[in-house]
């Protein structure tokens, strides 16, 4: 059972980024893409004659979000607010099902220390919304969707997906998670499907994991529960041969992009991350390797920091080629989500272990989340839109035309769409 404590957080936490999602940050639907997948529906398997083949989460949760509108829409609440409530709602709840499995796994690290791996989880998501800062509004964060539909194609995917990750990292520390302490069998196949079957770039994050983990336990000497760390594999093989057949594959891979052009655009979007969010990982990276040499011993920390590390260049190495070859997602933080992802995992992981080790660090880590909450939540930090208050009026205008439309018995009628920028 979870204590009072921990369920006080949690629901606050939740609350917190349900008012951050739908008022503060809502998403609305726009563009072409928002408003087909909202409502197509699509089989919950992979299709050779579907766009996208294997991307079956996304495809099935849009029109799900669609679906779920149209009740509130009956409610008397009107369609584009219904539409940014549920998105709202459903990201709150994963993200907070995410800081959950950070809290366990935190308290794996900490030896049960419930205290500790709640600061530890407050650091990291304080620091998903603190480490980027470009300009005095518009200013991303690490669960940022350019558009509505790319928030559940990229963003929604790229959650479920480091939600698999830590369950991997907590069964690499101990294997007694799956069946003893709340992880079964079959829900884990249904995890690993739904992630696979995905986003390539997001289903890269937890496949890499099992990859690594699976050769830490070859090591070790493998048990029978340690071949379910196989599964994402051939899951991701399977939905990357149907992808890479698929109409969309072929389409975008006449659109090749020069080396120089992505090299630059991810260097243009590197200039988003602070300087003094740089410089602590830094220095908590440098203290944590420091701390290892001089003790000279090895923790269980240091196999999930080196996976980080490694997944990060491996992530960075595929988006780079990937881009060059289809397009230059390399300037999006819903595609390179997985190299900051890791980044600020890693870092936290670090601190986890200073934490434990040094008193200091218990005094010290309170009033750095202090710091980070006072910039986070700061009235003057304005962020990057997701098409909201300045498309609505736009939306409401097409919507306000189809139904004087449809009064009029009419079987089409002309809308105009202006151009993004």
């Amino acid at each position: 059972m979870v204590p009072c404590r921990e369920k006080s957080f949690f629901l606050f936490l939740f609350l917190i980024l349900i008012y951050f999602f739908c008022l503060v940050h809502p998403s609305i639907p726009y563009n072409g893409d928002d408003w087909r997948y909202l409502s197509y529906a699509r089989h919950a398997w992979p299709e050779a004659a579907e766009w996208n083949p294997a991307r079956i989460l996304p495809e099935v949760l849009l029109p799900a979000i669609g679906c779920m509108s149209a009740f509130l829409y009956k409610m008397g609440i009107d369609y584009i607010s219904s539409v940014s409530i549920i998105y709202g709602i459903f990201l709150s709840f994963l993200l907070t099902v995410l800081a959950y499995n950070f809290y366990r796994l935190f308290c794996d690290i900490l030896a049960g220390d419930s205290l500790g791996a709640l600061l530890l989880v407050s650091f990291f998501m304080l620091s998903s919304f603190f480490m980027f800062e470009k300009y005095q509004n518009n200013n991303i964060f690490l669960f940022y969707a350019t558009y509505f539909c790319t928030g559940i194609y990229y963003v929604a995917s790229n959650i479920i997906n480091s939600i698999l990750t830590i369950i991997l990292f907590r069964y690499s520390l101990d294997d007694r998670i799956i069946d003893d302490k709340g992880y079964s069998i079959p829900f884990l196949f249904l995890l690993m499907y739904i992630s696979q079957f995905s986003m390539t770039f997001s289903a890269l994050i937890s496949v890499l994991s099992a990859f690594f983990i699976f050769i830490i336990k070859c090591k070790k000497g493998l048990i029978r529960k340690d071949y379910i760390l196989l599964v994402p594999m051939v899951f991701f093989v399977s939905a990357a041969l149907f992808d890479i057949s698929g109409n969309r594959f072929d389409a975008l891979q006449k659109n090749g992009i020069s080396l120089s052009t992505v090299f630059f655009s991810f260097h243009e979007f590197l200039l988003n991350l602070r300087n003094d969010f740089i410089v602590f990982c830094v220095l908590i990276v440098f203290i944590y390797f420091m701390t290892l040499f001089i003790k000279k011993e090895q923790n269980d920390v240091l196999h999930i920091v080196i996976i980080c590390i490694l997944s990060m260049l491996l992530i960075f190495i595929f988006d780079f080629i990937l881009s060059i070859k289809t397009m230059n997602f390399m300037k999006r933080i819903e595609a390179t989500y997985g190299i900051f992802f890791f980044l600020l995992l890693s870092v936290t992981c670090c601190l986890g272990y200073l934490l434990k080790r040094f008193s200091l660090i218990k005094i010290l880590l309170p009033i750095c989340i202090l710091f980070l909450m006072v910039d986070v939540l700061h009235v003057n930090k304005i962020y990057a839109d997701t098409y909201g208050a300045d498309k609505r009026s736009i939306v409401e205008s097409w919507l306000s035309d189809i139904k004087k439309a449809e009064n009029k018995g009419l079987s089409s009628v002309v809308i105009r769409v202006p151009q993004i920028g």
